[in-house]
C-alpha cells in the first residue's frame, strides 16, 4: 500500500508544484486506496468547490422539477441578457443572440458535461436557487460544504467565500 501512496503523491507533486510555485496557495490531497483507506493532507482546510457545485446543483434541479411535477423536457426561455460574455459558455457560443427556448435537460447537459457557467446560472435563476440548492443537499445529510455564490458572483470577485 505504501508503494502506491508514494507513487501517487510523487506524481501529484510533479504536476502540481510547477503550477503553484511562487503563489500564495494551499493544496489539499486525498487518496482513496482500494475503496477503503483514505490518506489526506490538509484535509481540515475548507477549499472552494469551484465547478464541483454544479453536480450538487443538478441534484437540486431534479428535485425542484420533481416537486413541481415538471418533466425534464420543461423548457426555459433564455434572453440574450442571461448569456454573459466574459465567462466560459458553450451555450452562449452556440446561441450568441440568445432569445431561445431550451429544455431543462439540455441545460443540465451544458452544465454537467460542458461545465457551462451561463447554463449553471440560468438554472439557479429559473429553478432551484442558491439557498434552495444548499438546503436540499443538507437535507440529504451532507453538511461539510457551502453553496453561496453563482458563477457570475465568482467571476465578479475572484476571492472565494468558503
Amino acid at each position: 500500500m505504501n508503494k502506491y501512496v508514494s507513487t501517487i503523491l510523487s506524481i501529484l507533486l510533479v504536476f502540481a508544484l510547477p503550477a503553484i510555485a511562487n503563489k500564495n496557495t494551499q493544496v489539499g490531497i486525498a487518496v482513496i486506496i482500494n475503496g477503503e483507506d483514505t490518506i489526506t493532507l490538509n484535509n481540515e482546510v475548507r477549499y472552494p468547490m469551484m465547478s464541483v457545485f454544479k453536480f450538487h446543483q443538478a441534484l437540486s434541479v431534479i428535485h425542484y422539477l420533481e416537486q413541481n411535477k415538471l418533466p425534464l423536457t420543461t423548457s426555459l426561455y433564455i434572453p440574450q441578457t442571461d448569456l454573459l460574455p466574459d465567462t466560459y459558455s458553450p451555450l452562449r457560443d452556440r446561441y450568441p443572440q440568445g432569445d431561445i427556448t431550451i429544455p431543462s435537460s439540455e441545460l443540465l447537459t451544458y452544465t454537467l458535461q460542458l461545465s457551462d457557467n451561463n447554463a449553471c446560472d440560468i438554472l439557479f435563476k429559473y429553478t432551484a436557487g442558491l439557498k434552495e440548492t444548499d438546503a436540499y443537499i443538507r437535507s440529504l445529510g451532507i453538511n461539510d460544504f457551502s453553496i453561496t455564490q453563482t458563477e457570475e458572483d465568482m467571476h465578479r470577485d475572484l476571492d472565494p467565500v468558503i
